[in-house]
């Protein structure tokens, strides 16, 4: 997996946090996301902020149940973004983050 320059920055010791990592990567485009671990993560507030050409996000094992701070985990993120994710319960969450009408989010076949 190629990560952006941008997400370089993330590092905060042994803090299980991805707040802000790819914030300000604005021209991604696509990112696959399909493994990372995401299971004891419990920071991913403005984690695509600022990503205005990100169309394509593969999250397809990611989990959220750890989760307690997704504050604008989305911001900026183009109305046409396609987020595939492994299940129903990463579907609705990650489309309550996107916000209604927004962004295409698609269980993994």
């Amino acid at each position: 997996i190629l990560i952006p320059m941008c997400a370089l920055n993330v590092v905060k010791g042994m803090e299980l946090s991805m707040s802000n990592m790819f914030d300000g990567c604005n021209s991604l485009t696509n990112l696959d996301l399909g493994s990372f671990d995401t299971s004891q993560v419990t920071n991913m507030s403005f984690m695509f902020g600022e990503c205005p050409s990100l169309t394509n996000l593969d999250l397809r094992n990611a989990t959220f149940t750890a989760v307690t701070d997704s504050r604008e985990m989305f911001r900026s993120s183009p109305s046409s973004i396609q987020i595939i994710v492994k299940d129903t319960t990463a579907q609705s969450w990650i489309q309550e983050r996107l916000g209604s009408g927004r962004g295409n989010v698609i269980i993994a076949s």
